[in-house]
């Protein structure tokens, strides 16, 4: 056979044997390199790639075959030669550079090897393992700040652990006061607070600034006597007894009692229509508790400047814990707010001298959380989907909702709904309006979510879903939950759940303020200023544009404050507008 096929198959055959030293020397060589000299493992690819192109280019070097399979014939042999000594020159060159790469990579391992002593500290010395600051001159305008933030940041480290094991307890270990924001609010609490106090200030101001003023000074009073005032829980008592009563028309349709707190009343059968109509209407309306069915009034966002610019919403339930912790924080929250239920239930039993059994007791709490549950994840509509608000308009009127849903009395629950209004002391257009919504055939209700409502209509009176002790339990104890800070509890009491307060606004539907945003407590304060500093962040909920005015007040006193403040957001305000034109 030809020498150039010979040639051929010698560089094909000692090229792979190449390949198979290089691979086996990264697989072998390297086994007992960390992982962390992965830089080598990449060179090795490197070196192999290269391999593969020497080779290619090799071939580009050998004649076609069909020149190498004929006979030679005038000047072959010196064709030939040249072949040969062109392949000898390539082949030296190819050993050469794989020799020259192994003994890189080897040297390259040994290094990664031996290496692997720590890194040493940049100032042995000294214990924070940080470089020296340059200092500041204490003549320098910012000295004070920089020497406030320096001991700051040096009493939040804790130089015992060690930061590659755990950062955060290295940085922040020794921090033992309030987050920013908490600082924050509280700042302004004092601000606030300060400015109600101020007798001279008051006297000068508004209405809407004595109203709330006088709403503050009453609340520190009341709060540095709560125990003694709610100790006989007179006040929660007075919403059961008031839901207990029924309604004087359907007296034995309506009148359920309390089951979880007089258990020995024997349960009713399940609610007719008139009965959920009322379960449903009245602790929305009188108490604003709202539990399987939420009204509320708002805007009517399709026609705000029409004839009918408020709609009466109807949507889906208001549970007791808001609709998120159910479905991310259910396995946390479950047995916390069965012991809130257990804890409520028995201090209100002790106002009243009673004493309940706990077995049963423990059972009504978990069946109502089950409830809860169940109301959130089956009969709840999640944010998301909410946000579409045009599926959300449906509206029906009362003969529709009839119709539609005749499980519950919609003649019964809207009167109960709106019994807040029929009983308020205006006599002009609130009675309008009344008369209006209970008279007129042809008013149409906003119903938000009309499958979820057919879905608890339907699901009402089957007791293997929800039985009437726990359909009556839930109804009582929404109430009791809502007015459960007008109990006598302890100063220091952990088992109490982080309460969730529900914001009732008079337009607009009831919502879940989550716990970190709720500032203050209604509860029993020893201390002047602590009962102070409550009340007046209870002011940003309860009269919130009347304490803004107060707050805004004291933080720009005078025209020159005030002129500042509109200069500095005159000029954000430019800055982001020119941002947005060069965009």
């Amino acid at each position: 056979m030809p020498g150039g096929v010979h040639g051929t198959a010698f560089v094909d055959a000692w090229g792979q044997r190449a390949l198979i030293v290089l691979n086996r020397n990264k697989s072998g060589a390297s086994s007992d390199v960390s992982r962390q000299n992965a830089p080598s493992d990449d060179f090795h690819c490197d070196a192999t790639g290269y391999l593969r192109r020497l080779l290619r280019l090799i071939k580009l070097f050998q004649p076609p075959t069909s020149t190498r399979l004929v006979v030679m014939g005038k000047g072959g042999v010196l064709k030939v030669v040249v072949g040969i000594v062109l392949l000898l020159i390539v082949l030296a060159t190819l050993g050469i550079s794989i020799a020259i790469l192994v003994e890189v990579i080897n040297i390259n391992n040994k290094s990664n090897n031996n290496n692997t002593n720590p890194v040493n500290p940049v100032n042995p010395g000294n214990g924070l393992n940080i470089e020296a600051p340059k200092p500041i001159d204490p003549g320098n305008d910012k000295y004070s700040g920089y020497r406030t933030a320096s001991a700051l940041f040096k009493a939040s480290l804790n130089t015992t652990i060690d930061p590659c094991n755990d950062f955060y307890k290295y940085t922040c270990g020794n921090f033992a006061g309030d987050m920013s924001f908490d600082v924050s609010d509280t700042n302004n609490a004092i601000a606030m607070a300060n400015q109600m106090g101020n007798a001279s200030y008051v006297d000068a101001s508004p209405d809407p600034v004595k109203q709330v003023a006088w709403y503050y000074q009453k609340c520190s009073m009341a709060r540095m006597n709560w125990n003694s005032v709610n100790s006989n829980g007179k006040f929660v008592m007075d919403a059961i007894n008031r839901i207990a009563k029924g309604e004087p028309d359907f007296l034995n349709q309506t009148q359920f009692p309390f089951y979880m707190f007089y258990q020995d009343q024997k349960p009713k059968d399940f609610p007719d229509r008139v009965g959920m109509g009322y379960l449903l209407g009245y602790p929305a309306g009188f108490e604003g508790v709202a539990n399987l069915v939420t009204p509320y009034v708002d805007t009517n966002w399709k026609d705000p400047h029409g004839s009918q610019g408020y709609a009466y919403y109807i949507d889906q339930p208001s549970t007791l814990l808001p609709y998120t912790y159910h479905v991310k924080a259910w396995g946390i929250y479950q047995q916390a707010l069965t012991n809130s239920v257990v804890a409520t239930m028995n201090l209100l039993a002790k106002t009243q001298n009673k004493t309940l059994d706990q077995k049963t007791l423990l059972q009504d709490a978990t069946d109502i959380v089950a409830f809860d549950h169940l109301l959130a994840l089956t009969y709840s509509t999640d944010d998301t989907t909410r946000r579409q608000s045009e599926r959300s308009y449906n509206p029906m009127t009362i003969g529709q909702l009839s119709k539609t849903y005749p499980k519950i009395s919609w003649h019964t629950f809207i009167p109960e709904a709106c019994a807040s209004l029929s009983a308020s002391t205006a006599t002009g257009t609130a009675q309008n309006v009344l008369n209006k919504l209970l008279n007129d055939p042809t008013y149409k209700y906003i119903v938000m979510e009309p499958v979820k409502l057919q879905m608890l209509n339907d699901m009402l009176g089957n007791t293997t879903i929800v039985s009437a002790r726990t359909l009556v339990n839930y109804v009582y104890y929404g109430v009791v939950a809502a007015n459960k800070d007008f109990l006598p509890w302890p100063k220091k009491n952990t088992a109490r759940m982080t309460d969730f307060r529900i914001a009732r606004p008079h337009i607009g539907r009831p919502r879940h303020i989550r716990p970190e945003k709720r500032r203050y407590e209604q509860r029993q304060f020893d201390d002047v200023t602590e009962s102070q500093l409550s009340c007046a962040q209870e002011t940003i909920f309860s009269l919130p544009y009347a304490n803004a005015r107060v707050f805004i007040d004291n933080i720009y006193p005078d025209d020159a404050s005030r002129a500042q403040i509109r200069e500095n957001v005159a000029k954000i305000a430019s800055s982001i507008l020119i941002g947005r034109l060069l965009e």
